[in-house]
């Protein structure tokens, strides 16, 4: 099962011990496409779905994994980041295969290459 480890950049704030988002970041072009395959999209409460990413290993306020070919979402409706359009895309991209460590990998090669 691939899972999200990490949604968007974090900042310092803490609740419960946890670490939660207040930007999401925008993923690589090369992965804000369709998905091939079926996606289930949930859009929950921002404390069920900050319960459900915890326990699926990505403590932030949406996430998402692949299961069987499935894409799964989870976008709070009533998170601090109010454009749910954009954490669709940003988790969207990680079921097409984006991790935020591939994402460093390319930043820091592109500012290398300058």
């Amino acid at each position: 099962m691939r899972q999200s480890l990490c949604c968007a950049r974090r900042a310092e704030l803490q609740i419960s011990g946890m670490p939660w988002i207040l930007t999401v970041e925008e993923p690589p072009a090369a992965y804000v496409h369709r998905y091939r395959g079926h996606v289930i999209e949930r859009v929950l409460p921002l404390a069920e779905a900050r319960r459900i990413c915890a326990g699926m290993g990505a403590p932030a306020d949406a996430c998402a994994w692949t299961a069987k070919g499935v894409c799964h979402i989870v976008i709070p409706r009533n998170g601090p980041v109010r454009d749910l359009k954009t954490y669709h895309r940003h988790e969207l991209a990680h079921c097409n295969g984006w991790d935020h460590a591939h994402g460093l990998a390319e930043v820091f090669r592109s500012f290398e290459a300058k």
